[in-house]
């Protein structure tokens, strides 16, 4: 329908402005669009840092070093070997004996003697010890001092002595000072023997 304005001024047609019309049934509330919330920076992450503290290797404990201080020891006095006989006197003035020591020899009766010489002080006690013979066949002679050889006589006897179950004893007491002698022979074949002479 048209009007008519008074003044025969005819006044456009205007249009209404379309609504835009909602689908059924869907919200006519405006569609505001959503805030979008900002993603957060991420925070780096701090490797560890690690200290390396060296570690020093003990130092090699070293053992003592024990020296050993050299020990001093007196030589001993060699015991006679039974298998080496000693050499001895064959006549005056004889190979000398020490009281307390034993020597260690052989005799034979047609080749060899023992001749031992001994200094005493006058009523000096000893005893005499000859073990280990092969036999009764051997004996021993002492003689004074001032003697002077076996072989041919010059001696004064003081004592003789043979043997018994292999082996002599006998003590003495020695009348006077001086140097004695002792000699030991076989009767009969070959015999060694060993001669022990201690105070008594």
């Amino acid at each position: 329908m048209t009007f008519r304005p008074s003044g025969g001024v005819t006044a456009p047609k205007v249009s209404p402005s379309p609504t835009a019309k909602s689908p059924a049934g869907a919200d006519s509330t405006p569609v505001v669009p959503a805030t979008q919330t900002p993603s957060p920076t991420p925070t780096p992450t701090v490797a560890p840092t690690f200290t390396l503290t060296p570690t020093l290797a003990p130092e090699p404990t070293q053992s003592p070093v024990f020296i050993p201080s050299p020990i001093r020891t007196s030589t001993p006095t060699p015991t006679p070997d039974r298998r080496t006989p000693q050499q001895v006197a064959s006549d005056i003035p004889g190979t000398p004996l020490s009281l307390g020591t034993t020597v260690f020899s052989v005799v034979d009766k047609q080749t060899k003697v023992g001749v031992y010489s001994l200094d005493l002080r006058a009523g000096e006690e000893v005893y005499f010890a000859l073990d280990g013979l092969s036999s009764n066949n051997a004996r021993f002679v002492l003689s004074a001092p001032g003697s002077t050889f076996f072989e041919s006589g010059g001696f004064t006897e003081l004592a003789k002595r043979y043997a018994r179950s292999n082996a002599i004893q006998y003590t003495f007491a020695a009348p006077t000072s001086g140097t004695y002698y002792l000699k030991v022979e076989s009767t009969s074949g070959w015999h060694s023997y060993s001669l022990t002479v201690t105070a008594r």
